[in-house]
């Protein structure tokens, strides 16, 4: 062997890549040992195999396409390719290639593949992968909040802590805790339990002031930091969903490999022997003997022949039967005779045929035949083939006449001819093998001296190809390096060249050793024989560190020792592996210390089991397990847990992790098959996950509720397929299911006997429930006649949709309503009133599921509620006119004293003077004035309910028969009277000049309201009026009324002028046309008689006035009184007026008929005036002067002279007088204006009684 030839079987040998070297159809050719290494073949196992038996069949498509494209383009750069190779133990590892083309002498066309075993790679980033998925699924799939605060401030937290606390994740980052606490002391109480105690129960504010009952749990982890878990007390969430990515693995079984076979094959026969020669021997023996023969294979194959008789050739061997026959006399071929023999045998078509074997190297690869003759000596029965003519449609003559020609022999010429046969098949097999050892050893010699050429270039290519660094060291320096080498530490090869390896280390390596010192150290053992495979620290070129691993090996060049150094890059694996370290930790500090009962599953026999459920032709997985219900517990004992966690461990009641999963199957029960069952056709059906509510068992016995989350973990590679089961116990809640239907079924009648309507129903309106007040309330006959309607009930109670709408808006703002009140409509059309409470009701994804709520009906409170607005509003007219009435009355007071003076003298005037005196006009006019003047202020009064009135019984009737021709005279020829009188009693206690005046005054207004005509009717009626009726009259007193109606055709009027209707001065009039007080005196008498006056119009429809007069039961009579005539008096009289102009002008009055007058100025003036003058007969008192009232003069004089005569005068109110403690029935009283007629019937009248004094006496 050659040096470069050494060197390469060196490389060869201690190189860690996998070399192979496959042929244009993909056959291996050559392994490297490290095959055996990495794969676990020898190279006998795999050289001659197809390459495509060991790939991956999903990598088939890709490796096949590398193959096309690297023999097609053999000169564009090579592209590294990862597929996954099957080892001998069954497990898929992953190469990493690269394959170069090569071609040898002879033209052939191989490759030569380079791969690198990048399994634990792959392995660890799959791990790093899967355990951030699993610490993800963790934190995703937890029912319960978790994150991670440092000083009380949150740091991060998961989705399920985001939806108990309300907030999102932009609002917790950064914030205190504080915010979850009500009080300072909760917060400052509830930390110093956390990181004491590491747990703590408190109440936990949301972000709408909501409050939960929550456990928090804290553990430590780094930097100050604390992971806590927040779980809801109050009841239990479900685990969020986590999705798995699962992994399909089917494990394909290994075939067995068998060894291949040597020697020569019977397809190599033709090849081995000299064919031509052999054919033109036995043609030329053939001439010599007429003896036909031919070699056939073992397998029949004929390959050369001579001299066949026609009725082989044209019928035998054409026919299919008859060719048939032939085959199966062929088979006698497959006897091996010894060599030198011969065996005879006579066909089914009955024609006899000899062979001789033909044997080569000892091996029996065909027979020398000879055959299709008859014996010379035997009777041929040609009848025989007579019917096989028949048999087969041969024609007969011609076929009887190939048989007739069929040559015979003699036995002993057969016999002789045979033997020659045997000698002449030994010649052709030494022939024959001769050859074919001679072209062994011609091949054998160009294949050693192609080799010798290849191995060069094979080195170099695999030096060239490496995709690890590779190195040759002279003593102890590298000498020679491939191009990986530079790439991997970033400089030329110069620059690498005579430079030791620790030059590109840094001083120490990982376990604190010089890098000079180890590395000498490991060059030593390596020259010694001892091979070294270690990790290594290197830096390189610009002194940037990576982790290495390094393979040292001694080799032989020519006859020079040298070291070989094979160096990978694994920073990347060194990095995945801490990855996976730290990932590893963090998912299991959360599992094991969730306060979530979790375990992990290796679910790889059930689906194994499930695919051989499927391959066996089952679809239908949920009608299989119907079928064969043993299956369900069956897959069940197939999960193998891995592990499970303390809370799974406190759960179930175990002491220890090892004695809760040695008892699983003490934790399952027939309860729990049927959930299981629907998992396992879930997970079927290609599910990733699924959830359920499932029966379980504790070590001890006793039951549990379990919400069970199951989630495929996803894996890579050949892992086994894992799975992420998690618990929530939800006995405590099932048992309260339990009591809450237990007490929903005692007090479903509460719901149907509530004597408020109940109703659910959904968001576009539909009713789901209603108890039957609802349904009674609105004016139908059942429950089910609202539920079932497929009218939608806001069309169908909603008299205006957009109450719909606003209740709508309403609810979705805050999901309650406290008190909606609206006017629906009952069946009947009806409008009622209700007050609604209601509450939206949503499923656990927050979408609106229906609205509840009580519905009350408040129509009576409503129309109380109008009602009572009806009588304030009235209340303040009331207590309005009242002031205005107070205002009028004090005017009056002032109007009264100069009208008193002015008409007065007006009269004494007039008394006095002739009546042909021009003068008596203006006196007259003065006088008609002051009428007007005084009429003007008993308007004032009467408004007021202040003038003094006189009442009789009398016929209502009557009063307005009484007035009807003077109200034809106020009325204009254009407009027509009518008066429709009731003939029941109409008795009513009233001032008949007063009700005159009432018809006068409307009769006036109702004349200029129709202006072109119309009609004024006056109607008469008697009512009762109940409690519920005066509210709808506006009338404060219940009882008998009689009924008086004012009707016109005119104009009308709005609400705004109705208003102002009965307030004084206020008139619709042209200036100088109306004074405003028609309508406020009505209203006031009205009022004086305790009646009611309402009023009715409207724009363009007339009219009307309703006064209620109280009815009395009282008779009546009419007095016709004619004018009185008014005696002298000669008595003394003491007249107290604080008004100068009154006083003179009362005593003028009073001395010109007769009487001494003793004027004073005031009270205390006429006291002291009294008091000098014991003849006083009478006194005449204003009710209001200064220094002394009437009253009080009055009181102070009666203690001189009990039972004195008194006539109090004023010119205020009614309640003015009676406030300075005059009483109507207790003393005489006039009101001011004074006329002089008046005043001396009234003197006279006290005085003419008999006298207080004299009684006494």
């Amino acid at each position: 062997m050659n040096p470069a030839d050494r060197y390469f079987s060196t490389l060869i040998e201690h190189m860690s890549d996998v070399i192979l070297i496959v042929d244009s159809a993909g056959v291996i050719r050559y392994t490297s040992p490290s095959a055996e290494r990495s794969l676990g073949y020898r190279p006998e196992e795999g050289i001659g195999k197809n390459s495509l038996e060991f790939v991956h069949p999903d990598d088939v498509p890709l490796f096949l396409g590398a193959i096309k494209n690297r023999m097609l383009n053999p000169t564009v750069p090579a592209k590294r390719v990862e597929i996954r190779i099957r080892h001998k133990n069954g497990s898929w590892r992953y190469m990493d290639g690269i394959s170069k083309c090569v071609t040898d002498s002879s033209g052939e066309i191989s490759l030569i593949i380079n791969a690198q075993d990048v399994t634990d790679r792959k392995l660890a980033e799959q791990k790093v992968i899967a355990s951030e998925q699993s610490l993800q699924a963790i934190l995703a799939a937890s029912p319960i909040g978790i994150g991670r605060v440092k000083d009380r401030t949150v740091e991060w937290v998961n989705e399920s802590f985001c939806r108990m606390s309300g907030y999102d994740l932009e609002e917790l980052k950064g914030k205190s805790t504080r915010m979850f606490f009500r009080t300072d002391e909760e917060f400052r109480a509830t930390g110093k339990m956390l990181y004491g105690q590491g747990q703590a129960e408190y109440k936990f504010v949301r972000k709408d002031g909501s409050i939960l009952d929550v456990l928090t749990q804290t553990a430590p982890v780094d930097n100050g930091s604390f992971i806590f878990t927040l779980s809801d007390i109050t009841e239990r969430l479900r685990a969020e969903k986590a999705l798995r990515e699962s992994e399909e693995r089917l494990r394909l079984k290994l075939d067995t490999i068998l060894s291949p076979g040597s020697g020569i094959s019977d397809e190599e026969l033709i090849n081995v022997i000299d064919a031509p020669a052999i054919q033109s021997c036995m043609d030329a023996l053939y001439k010599l003997t007429n003896m036909g023969l031919s070699i056939v294979d073992r397998k029949g194959n004929i390959i050369v022949s001579t001299g066949w008789e026609d009725i082989c050739a044209k019928y035998h061997r054409v026919h299919p039967e008859t060719a048939r026959n032939c085959i199966e006399s062929n088979l006698c071929f497959a006897q091996n005779p010894p060599e030198g023999t011969y065996l005879a045998y006579k066909c089914k078509n009955n024609m006899w045929d000899v062979f001789t074997p033909l044997k080569i190297a000892g091996k029996h690869v065909g027979n020398v035949f000879f055959g299709q003759f008859f014996y010379d000596d035997e009777d041929v029965d040609y009848e025989i083939f007579a019917r096989q003519a028949e048999e087969y449609g041969f024609d007969k003559e011609q076929y009887i006449s190939a048989a007739k020609r069929v040559r015979r022999f003699s036995r002993d010429k057969v016999d002789r001819f045979m033997n020659f046969l045997s000698k002449f098949s030994a010649l052709v097999s030494k022939l024959s093998y001769s050859n074919l050892q001679l072209a062994r050893a011609i091949t054998e010699q160009k294949r050693v001296t192609e080799a010798l050429q290849a191995n060069e270039l094979k080195y170099r290519t695999l030096f060239d190809t490496a995709q690890d660094a590779i190195f040759i060291l002279k003593d102890g320096k590298f000498a020679d390096c491939n191009m990986v080498a530079s790439r991997m530490f970033q400089c030329t090869k110069e620059q690498l060249a005579g430079r030791y390896p620790y030059d590109f280390s840094p001083p120490f390596q990982s376990d604190g050793r010089r890098s000079s010192e180890k590395a000498k150290e490991r060059i030593r053992r390596a020259l010694a024989g001892e091979d070294q495979l270690f990790e290594w620290r290197h830096c390189r070129y610009d002194q940037t560190p990576f982790d290495a691993e390094v393979s040292l090996n001694r080799v032989a060049l020519g006859d020079e020792i040298v070291l070989q150094a094979i160096v990978r890059d694994i920073t990347d694996r060194k990095q995945a592996e801490e990855s996976l370290l730290i990932s590893e930790t963090r998912y299991r500090t959360l599992f094991d210390d969730s306060p979530v009962a979790l375990w992990e599953e290796d679910f790889s026999a059930v689906r194994e089991y499930f695919e051989s459920i499927y391959l066996s032709g089952v679809s239908d997985i949920g009608k299989y397990f119907d079928e064969h219900p043993e299956a369900v517990s069956h897959a069940a004992s197939l999960i193998k847990v891995i592990d499970v966690n303390k809370a799974a461990v406190a759960l179930f009641g175990a002491s220890n992790k090892q004695q809760l999963m040695d008892n699983l199957k003490a934790t399952l029960g027939e309860e729990t098959m049927g959930p299981l069952r629907r998992g396992f056709v879930s997970l079927f059906q290609g599910a990733k996950e699924f959830e359920s509510e499932v029966v379980n068992f504790r070590l001890d016995g006793r039951k549990l509720h379990l919400f069970v989350k199951c989630a495929v973990i996803p894996s890579g590679g050949e892992m086994p397929m894992r799975m992420l089961v998690s618990f929530s116990d939800i006995t405590e809640r099932k048992e309260t299911e339990q009591a809450l239907r237990e007490s929903e079924e005692k007090y479903r009648d509460i719901f149907e006997r509530a004597v408020e309507g109940i109703f659910q129903s959904t968001p576009e309106g539909r009713f789901i429930n209603v108890n039957p007040s609802f349904a009674h309330m609105f004016g139908y006959d059942s429950s089910e006649e609202l539920v079932t309607s497929p009218v939608n009930n806001s069309d169908r109670l909603y008299a205006n949709h957009r109450e719909r709408l606003l209740f709508i808006e309403t609810i979705k703002k805050s999901d309650t309503i406290a008190s909606f009140e609206h006017q629906l409509v009952r069946k009947d059309g009806k409008p009622i009133w209700v007050s609604v409470k209601a509450r939206t009701v949503r499923n656990p994804d927050g979408a609106v599921l229906y609205y509840e709520g009580i519905c009350e009906n408040i129509t009576e409170r409503k129309q109380a509620q109008e009602e009572r607005a009806k009588l304030q509003s009235q209340l303040r007219q009331s207590q309005k006119m009242e002031a205005i009435g107070t205002l009028a009355g004090g005017i009056a007071h002032d109007f009264n004293n100069i009208l008193t003076v002015l008409s007065g003298y007006g009269t004494l005037l007039q008394m006095k003077m002739d009546k042909t005196n021009p003068l008596r006009a203006y006196v007259d006019h003065i006088l008609s004035a002051s009428e007007k003047a005084t009429n003007l202020t008993q308007s004032l009064l009467a408004f007021s309910r202040q003038r003094p009135i006189s009442l009789s019984p009398v016929n209502l009737n009557d009063v307005v028969r009484g007035t009807e021709k003077l109200l034809k005279r106020l009325l204009t020829e254009d407009i027509t009277l009518k008066t429709l009188l009731d003939a029941g009693e109409h008795t009513v206690m009233v001032d008949i000049t007063q009700i005159d005046q009432i018809l006068f005054n409307l009769a006036t207004n109702a004349r200029d309201a129709m202006p072109r005509g119309g009609t004024l009717t006056v109607q008469t009626g008697l009512i009762n009026l109940d409690r519920e009726s005066i509210q709808m009259h506006g009338i404060s007193q219940h009882g008998r009324y009689a009924l008086l109606s004012v009707s016109d055709t005119g104009v009308g009027m709005d609400e705004e002028t109705k208003d102002k209707l009965f307030v004084p001065f206020f008139t619709t009039k042209e200036v100088g046309k109306g004074t405003g007080l028609g309508l406020s005196t009505v209203y006031g008498i009205v009022k004086q008689h305790n009646g009611h006056i309402n009023v009715y119009s409207e724009l363009g429809m007339g009219t009307t006035f309703h006064i209620y007069l109280p009815r009395v039961e009282a008779e009546f009579r009419e007095e016709n009184q004619g004018p009185k005539q008014i005696k002298r008096g000669k008595e003394t009289l003491l007249v107290a007026e604080d008004n100068n102009d009154v006083r003179r002008l009362i005593t003028e009055m009073l001395t010109g008929h007769g009487y001494t007058v003793v004027e004073a100025s005031d009270g205390e003036d006429a006291l002291q005036k009294f008091k000098k003058n014991n003849n006083i007969d009478l006194l005449i008192l204003d009710s209001v002067m200064p220094r002394k009232n009437g009253r009080e003069t009055y009181d102070e004089i009666s203690k001189i002279e009990p039972g004195v005569r008194v006539i109090f005068t004023s010119g205020y109110t009614r309640d003015v007088v009676l406030d300075k403690g005059i009483e109507e029935k207790q003393f005489d009283f006039i009101s001011k204006p004074l006329s002089r007629e008046t005043l001396l019937e009234k003197v006279r009248e006290v005085l003419d009684r008999p006298s207080p004094r004299t009684s006494a006496l």
